[in-house]
């Protein structure tokens, strides 16, 4: 069975609805596509969520929002699978897939535009969960999908646009999430 993660209940809340979740237990939801787990922002708050949830799936499938590092990540493709992410801190990386986007994860919201130029040289996203999710997978000899809508550009307004269209993305990212035709 998947255990479909999210980030925050702002992100998940268009999934919820659209596959007719129903909460078990507080942040951790049954559906007809799989458990649903909001693990919280950052590492330590998704560490944390997904050691409670081991034993609930095979397969840990992220679905999330990231800031892009480059400008020419493809705004043609909404919804993006990263082949590799990255562990900034240890700058350990993990393969999920032979091609694709590279996701590095960070502890804290990216607002520097200078550190963003010097990320973009090896990764193509930020996020603050990816990793984790990706090395509990493999520690756990699970599997492992991360998928990432962009939703900003790592820059002076980055809170500012994802405030202003979480909205949006969380239907965005249910509407994406159906055409994946995902099965428990």
């Amino acid at each position: 069975m998947h255990l479909i993660t999210f980030a925050t209940i702002e992100e998940a809340q268009a999934t919820l609805t659209t596959f007719q979740a129903k909460e078990v237990e507080v942040n951790f939801y049954s559906s007809f596509i799989g458990n649903i787990l909001i693990t919280g922002m950052g590492p330590e708050k998704t560490k944390a969520s997904l050691l409670r949830y081991l034993d609930k799936a095979d397969h840990f499938i992220n679905f999330g929002i990231a800031g892009a590092l480059q400008d020419d990540v493809s705004s043609t493709t909404l919804l993006h699978q990263i082949a590799q992410v990255t562990d900034e801190k240890t700058l350990d990386c993990i393969d999920l897939l032979e091609t694709g986007l590279h996701l590095l994860t960070v502890d804290a919201p990216l607002y520097d535009t200078q550190k963003r130029d010097l990320f973009a040289q090896r990764h193509h996203l930020v996020d603050m969960e990816g990793y984790v999710i990706a090395k509990l997978a493999k520690r756990n000899k699970k599997r492992c999908s991360l998928y990432k809508l962009v939703s900003d550009f790592c820059n002076e307004s980055t809170h500012e646009d994802i405030m202003n269209n979480l909205s949006t993305h969380s239907q965005t990212l249910a509407q994406e999430i159906e055409k994946l035709s995902l099965t428990p």
